[in-house]
């Protein structure tokens, strides 16, 4: 067998039921690793550091969601049209 048949395709692996771990579970083990690395050297300004690194997956995906819902279709969500009374 071939290494793309026993890979799923990017399609199937978002539909597969196993959900990923809770974004909190995931920001503690990346933060542990994180300080892992350092090797007891100190570390400032964690908090912020996290807060950028989270920021612009975050606005990404409220840009994807925003740009997936449907448009307003004209006279919709108070756009009058020409032809109303």
């Amino acid at each position: 067998m071939t290494a793309s048949k026993d890979t799923p395709s990017p399609k199937r692996r978002k539909q597969s039921k196993v959900s990923p771990p809770p974004l909190k579970d995931s920001a503690k083990e990346a933060i542990a690793h994180f300080l892992d690395t350092l090797d007891g050297e100190p570390c400032s300004e964690l908090y912020d550091m996290v807060l950028k690194q989270i920021e612009e997956p975050s606005a990404r995906s409220r840009a994807r969601l925003h740009s997936a819902q449907p448009k307003p279709r004209r006279g919709d969500a108070g756009v009058k049209s020409r032809h109303a009374a």
